[in-house]
């Protein structure tokens, strides 16, 4: 019960400190006010796109392959390594509370807390779009189904960019540029290689895009459908690994990494003069 109570409070204080995060509650409040320019949208769109099209490809674009990524693993990062930072993890490492408490903790919390954020711009761009009478909706407004299946997904990636963050937050001295790596060089570039090369799954976005293209159905010949199911063009899907397993094998490793180095290094304060 005190490991409990101990990992708990260190949840507690990751999510009230990701909460109060200004940078957090800035691009909260612009991805509120991005998903209300659904309101502007011509009614020329309703010739030609229906409103799964209209909440689908922003949805996917911007917030699982942008927004959720960066979020999450800058979050996941400064939520262990800010402590490191200014020296004061020293003083909660040297108190009887165990590293692994306050690292899955600290990682759950924020967890939690970016998945509800993006979900609530899912949810919220969603309404929009789906409020009776606009021109775009053609008599088929973006179907309940298809937020249920964004909302799925953002549950299952977030937690695997979040273990990337705090694992990249205790490994490297300067955490932001392996965060910059990781997410375009690695998650945009290998996501996108040709299918035959075979390693699309050990990153988190192709598992997601594969969990959409099982989930949705997007209308035939849709620029929704070419957005999802052209990107896999070529691939034997029966070769495929799930997207469940790809993400929880992912997010196993990089965990168990994160983990071991965190209860194994050991951190001194720093002093300005330290790089």
């Amino acid at each position: 019960m005190n490991l409990l109570r101990q990992t708990l409070e260190a949840a507690r204080q990751a999510a009230l400190a990701t909460l109060r995060n200004r940078l957090f509650l800035g691009l909260l409040l612009l991805g509120f006010v991005a998903s209300l320019l659904g309101f502007a949208f011509p009614a020329r769109l309703a010739a030609h796109r229906s409103g799964d099209e209209l909440f689908g490809i922003p949805a996917y674009l911007i917030l699982c392959q942008f927004a959720l990524p960066v979020l999450a693993t800058y979050f996941g990062m400064v939520a262990i390594h800010q402590d490191l930072v200014d020296g004061s993890a020293v003083h909660a490492l040297v108190a009887p509370v165990p590293r692994p408490c306050l690292w899955l903790g600290r990682a759950a919390a924020v967890t939690l807390v970016v998945a509800l954020a993006i979900a609530a711009l899912l949810a919220c761009y969603w309404v929009v779009l789906a409020l009776p009478d606009r021109p775009w909706r053609r008599g088929l407004a973006p179907q309940p189904a298809t937020l249920g299946a964004f909302v799925v997904g953002v549950a299952l990636a977030t937690p695997a960019y979040v273990a990337v963050g705090a694992f990249v937050g205790v490994t490297f001295k300067r955490p932001l540029v392996a965060l910059v790596l990781f997410v375009v060089g690695w998650e945009v570039a290998i996501s996108n290689v040709p299918p035959e090369a075979g390693v699309r799954g050990l990153t988190v976005a192709d598992p997601l895009r594969r969990f959409l293209i099982e989930t949705i159905v997007p209308e035939p010949g849709g620029m929704f459908e070419n957005v999802l199911v052209g990107s896999l063009e070529g691939h034997d899907a029966s070769q495929m690994a799930a997207p469940l397993p790809s993400i929880l094998r992912f997010l196993t490793v990089v965990a168990v990494a994160g983990l071991l180095v965190f209860a194994r290094r050991e951190y001194r304060p720093r002093s300005h003069g330290d790089e």
